[in-house]
């Protein structure tokens, strides 16, 4: 259950910070995760800021963000170029390639080839661009301050019962790979149920009613703490479709054990049977992630 993100060049975005200026920011996952919660409307570019929404947050803010992150991990920003003359912005720190501000562009494939370096005095003699790298900063800056440098991520995963089957997921295109349940992050704003709840909808096409709270699944990384909320559920509604999450199917609890299940949910099978919530159970994992039974 590792942490999934959407932009390009995620899976190698782990180099370290140069500095603790920010606090909490130590690869430029961890960036996209505080700038997910700084950019606005105000940063995007003054072409693009009427298109721009929160759902659609990296609209028109590719050269402050790319800036942004050269101050704190170096390297070089590129460019792709754009119709009208424009560039897209992203970094590239020795063979490391990521460009936090891709999701804007959806479905369109971007080529990271051969693109021209770009020049921060070239892109900053535009007085507005200036300003919003400047509140950019701030706001991260702010947003930081808030936040102490070990901060929490919240994720769930959901054993959906009928009788004697459960719902199992072959996750597609993930680091985390192998045989598991659905489940995914809490968003701003969700309790922790309503969370498992949307999740399992997107996933599975199904509407849950009355997830039980197992147990948690934690681990600590890149100075975040990830914790799993382990939930089981067996009243539900709705026609089972599979998403880009992977698929999705119907198995016994037998033929389910035979898979071959993604890292620690052996462990977690173990939270989900046990009817006795007042013994704590810990188990170290091989790749360093830890089992936490609730009291």
């Amino acid at each position: 259950m590792s942490m999934q993100y959407h932009f390009y060049g995620w899976e190698h975005a782990t180099v370290p910070a140069m500095s603790d200026q920010y606090a909490g920011i130590r690869t430029p996952q961890n960036l996209y995760d505080a700038l997910s919660e700084v950019w606005c409307a105000e940063t995007c570019a003054p072409r693009l800021r009427s298109e721009w929404t929160p759902e659609n947050k990296t609209l028109g803010q590719c050269s402050i963000t790319a800036f942004l992150a050269q101050d704190v991990f170096g390297g070089e920003v590129y460019g792709i170029p754009r119709p009208g003359g424009n560039y897209h912005c992203y970094n590239v720190i020795g063979d490391c390639v990521f460009d936090l501000t891709s999701e804007q562009f959806g479905d369109e494939v971007l080529d990271y080839s051969g693109n021209p370096p770009q020049s921060r005095d070239v892109h900053f003699a535009k007085e507005e661009k200036r300003a919003r790298y400047e509140k950019l900063k701030k706001d991260l800056q702010a947003f930081c301050g808030r936040h102490p440098a070990e901060q929490v991520i919240f994720m769930n995963m959901c054993m959906l019962c009928e009788g004697d089957r459960v719902l199992a997921l072959d996750k597609t295109g993930s680091s985390y790979s192998g045989t598991t349940f659905p489940g995914g992050h809490v968003e701003a704003g969700e309790t922790f149920a309503e969370a498992v709840i949307r999740e399992m909808k997107e996933e599975t096409g199904l509407t849950i009613y009355h997830p039980i709270l197992k147990g948690i699944y934690h681990w600590y990384r890149d100075g975040l703490h990830h914790v799993g909320l382990l939930y089981r559920a067996e009243s539900f509604e709705g026609d089972l479709q599979s998403s880009e999450e992977g698929r999705v199917y119907w198995i016994t609890r037998e033929e389910y054990e035979k898979k071959e299940l993604a890292g620690g949910m052996r462990q977690v099978l173990q939270i989900m049977d046990d009817e006795n919530l007042t013994e704590c159970f810990e188990e170290m994992q091989p790749d360093g992630h830890f089992l936490e039974h609730l009291f």
